[in-house]
C-alpha cells in the first residue's frame, strides 16, 4: 500500500525533527576530525596520557549522543491499537474462543495479494492504529539508493504525507520487501541500520507490526471502510473506521489521486 492521505491538520514542519536532522550531520561530520586530532597526540609525549582521555571522552560522548538521535530519529513509528491475530495462534476451530480477543488478521485477499480483515464486528469510529514505519525526509528517501536503484518497488508501501515534505516506510532496507514487523532504521544515516537490524532486534521495543499496511483499495463495486487522518505536526496518520464492519469483513481505504493505479487490471 502507499499513497497520500486525504486529510491533514496542517502544513508545518516539525521543528524538532529538523533540528534533530541537523544536528545528525554535524555529529557525523565531527568524528573525522576527532579521530585526526586524538592520532596526533602519539607524537608529544609530554601530557599525552591526560590529553588522550580527554579526546577519549570527548570522542565516546560524541558517539553516544549520536545514536541516541539516531534511536529517537530512526525508530519506527505507529502501531496497531487492536490485537492482531498472528498466523502462528490461529486455530482450525474460527469460533475459538482463543481467538476472541482478537480483531484484527492479515490474510489472502480477493482484490489483491494479502489484506487485512477484522475477526469481530467493530463499530464506526473504532481506531485501528497509525501508519507504521520510519520518518524520512522525502528529498532524502528519493535520493537514496534503496529508492533509486536497489528496491524501487518497495514506494509501493510508502505513505508520502500530502505537504510533499516526509514519507513513513514501513519496508526491510536490506530487502525492500514488507516484513510482519518494521525494525527500523535510515539507510540515508551512517551505522542506523545496522543498529536496528544487528543491534536492538533482541530487545524488539523498536519494532512494529506492519498490518495496516496491507489494507488494499477496493475493487469496483466495494466501498472504502476505513479513512485516514494525517497529524503533520506529529507525523502520524491515524486509521479509522468509516462505518460499521462485520466479522470477516475486508478492510479498505482510499490509496488518493497521486497512486499509480496502471497495473490494475
Amino acid at each position: 500500500m502507499a499513497t497520500s492521505t486525504t486529510t491533514s491538520n496542517t502544513i508545518l514542519l516539525s521543528p524538532i525533527l529538523e533540528q534533530v536532522q541537523q544536528q545528525q550531520q554535524q555529529l557525523i561530520s565531527s568524528f573525522s576530525s576527532l579521530l585526526t586530532s586524538s592520532s596526533s597526540l602519539f607524537d608529544d609525549n609530554s601530557n599525552n596520557n591526560k590529553d588522550l582521555e580527554l579526546w577519549t571522552i570527548r570522542l565516546l560522548s560524541g558517539v553516544v549522543t549520536y545514536f541516541g538521535f539516531v534511536i529517537s530519529t530512526d525508530r519506527p513509528r505507529g502501531k496497531l491499537e487492536l490485537p492482531l491475530l498472528e498466523p502462528t495462534t490461529t486455530t482450525t476451530d474460527s469460533n475459538s474462543k482463543s481467538n476472541d480477543n482478537y480483531y484484527l488478521r492479515v490474510g489472502p485477499s480477493k482484490t489483491a495479494g494479502l489484506g487485512l480483515f477484522v475477526t469481530q464486528s467493530l463499530p464506526k469510529g473504532t481506531i485501528l492504529g497509525s501508519y507504521p514505519g520510519v520518518v524520512i525526509p522525502l528529498q532524502q528517501h528519493s535520493e537514496s539508493n534503496k529508492v533509486k536503484t536497489l528496491f524501487p518497488e518497495c514506494t509501493e508501501y510508502i505513505w508520502r504525507f500530502t505537504d510533499n515534505q516526509y514519507i513513513i516506510d514501513p519496508t526491510n532496507h536490506q530487502t525492500g520487501e514488507l516484513d510482519d514487523y518494521c525494525a527500523g532504521g535510515n539507510p540515508s544515516q551512517l551505522f542506523s541500520c545496522l543498529l536496528f537490524n544487528n543491534i536492538l532486534p533482541p530487545l524488539s521495543i523498536y519494532s512494529c507490526s506492519t498490518a495496516l499496511c496491507r489494507i488494499n483499495e477496493p475493487s469496483k463495486g466495494y466501498d472504502v471502510n476505513v479513512i485516514t487522518e494525517e497529524d503533520l505536526i506529529n507525523r502520524k496518520v491515524i486509521f479509522t473506521l468509516e462505518r460499521d464492519v462485520i466479522a470477516g469483513e475486508e478492510l479498505y481505504i482510499d490509496y488518493g489521486l497521486t497512486y499509480d493505479r496502471t497495473k490494475y487490471q
